[in-house]
């Protein structure tokens, strides 16, 4: 109402003006421009804008025309708040247009550092998404990192193969506690370039795979079709990595032996994947509430399948338990790096250490020493943690369990898997079948060879 009582005409028709009090537009006091017209029926009063904006009356008095003739015509804005709001619209576009434009030009780094990284942090277990970190800074980022979803071809992938199966890998940054110029850095020591197993290449195209489809779920999308590797003349590398050695009952106690003598830790580690069958993930979550000495049981959760299951305690997993129930400081983990000892029950302050979350390297250096993989090429023989948990399905197999039970304990999806564990019980089958051909020598007298009676 203020607005309308101050208005001052300009003796054009529908356009007035407030003069400010103290600015001033030159010799005289600056104007704000006011424009009073009827559109429709509807009066309306809008600011136009001030004369030191660079508006005059003319083009107050133009506007109000231009509105007059968009309204008869029945196309245009008619008011300044529709203007207003038509160029809002127009600079959200384009805008938009910016921003998709600049995404378009993302390369495959960038997406993945910023949008499919995170939400592998979240949605992955932590082995699986540092695994997945190591094989993008150290593998794929040298090979695509700088190209667009749309420069990636067959023909990157394929580098990006024989980099992995050769061992050619680019220097990583020295970090600045590499003091030594000359040296290698921190990442080449703890990771050295080395040829890639076929699984981790695979791996590798996984990874890219999976940016790629979450390159096309987002909005807008970054990727387009199916990734490259998803066509024929792509070829994956053929995987053959089943360990078929597994430790005998002297090798086992031996390095258990050994591990206790080291790491009570690890030496407990290795009794569960030796006689429960976990995996060492499986084992770095082990939570007390899943454990029923009681029973007898652990329910291991979220396993590497996706589904829980029951693993049964041996007298020798039951007694390191209790044991351990008894010394572990820490009231959630089993297994905790470096916690204070004593019962969780009696500690007032906050329990020290923190979750597991790889094998220590104590247990390759006591394999070293155990000469265990002394004269042993072929890494599928090699004994590793993951060896334990092999040996328990072996044994198992040896003493008469059928493969069913075998693949329900070690938590397998289906028979395939398990089948790799047939060979263990081939001296039984020779058995069985050296039985049956005593069995046939016994009853020799009445065979009669077919060559034979036709001669006769």
């Amino acid at each position: 109402m203020a607005l309308k009582d101050n208005l001052k005409s300009t003796g054009r028709k529908g356009v007035f003006y407030q003069e400010h009090e103290t600015r001033r537009n030159g010799a005289r006091k600056d104007r704000l421009w006011v424009l009073r017209y009827t559109i429709k029926c509807k009066t309306k009063t809008e600011v136009f804008g001030w004369s030191t904006e660079g508006l005059t009356e003319l083009d107050a008095e133009k506007k109000i025309a231009e509105f007059r003739a968009n309204a008869k015509k029945g196309s245009g804005v008619t008011s300044l708040a529709e203007e207003r709001d038509a160029q809002q619209q127009v600079r959200e576009l384009e805008e938009c247009q910016r921003q998709q434009e600049k995404l378009q030009n993302s390369t495959f780094s960038q997406f993945f550092e910023t949008v499919y990284f995170p939400q592998a942090k979240q949605d992955k277990t932590e082995g699986s998404w540092g695994a997945e970190d190591r094989l993008y800074r150290l593998w794929i980022k040298p090979v695509i990192g700088e190209l667009t979803f749309a420069e990636i071809s067959i023909a990157h992938l394929n580098k990006l193969k024989e980099n992995m199966a050769t061992g050619k890998r680019s220097k990583t940054k020295k970090h600045p506690r590499d003091k030594n110029k000359e040296a290698k850095n921190a990442q080449e020591r703890r990771t050295p370039a080395r040829p890639m197993s076929p699984r981790s290449i695979n791996y590798a195209m996984a990874v890219i795979r999976q940016t790629w489809g979450l390159a096309c779920a987002v909005k807008p999308p970054l990727a387009f079709g199916a990734w490259p590797g998803a066509v024929k003349a792509f070829k994956k590398p053929k995987v053959d990595n089943q360990r078929k050695r597994f430790l005998t009952k002297n090798e086992a106690a031996i390095l258990l032996s050994a591990l206790k003598k080291k790491s009570v830790d690890l030496h407990d580690m290795a009794i569960l994947s030796l006689h429960c069958g976990m995996r060492a993930g499986e084992i770095f979550s082990l939570t007390w509430d899943k454990v029923s000495l009681a029973k007898g049981e652990l329910l291991l959760v979220d396993t590497k399948n996706g589904e829980s299951r029951t693993t049964y305690l041996t007298d020798q997993t039951k007694g390191m338990l209790q044991q351990r129930s008894i010394d572990c400081a820490h009231p959630r983990f089993v297994f905790v790096s470096g916690a204070i000892k004593g019962d969780p029950l009696k500690q007032k302050e906050p329990v020290e250490g923190k979750k597991y979350t790889a094998v220590p390297v104590t247990f390759s250096r006591t394999v070293k020493e155990l000469k265990l993989n002394d004269g042993i090429t072929d890494s599928r023989d090699k004994i590793v943690f993951h060896t334990l948990r092999h040996t328990y399905a072996s044994w198992l197999v040896e003493n008469g369990a059928s493969l069913p039970i075998v693949r329900d304990l070690m938590g397998h999806k289906n028979l395939i898997m398990t089948s790799r564990y047939s060979h263990v019980s081939a001296e039984a089958q020779k058995s069985a079948v050296e039985a049956l051909n005593q069995s046939m020598r016994a009853a020799g007298g009445n065979v009669i060879f077919i060559d034979k009676a036709k001669n006769e």
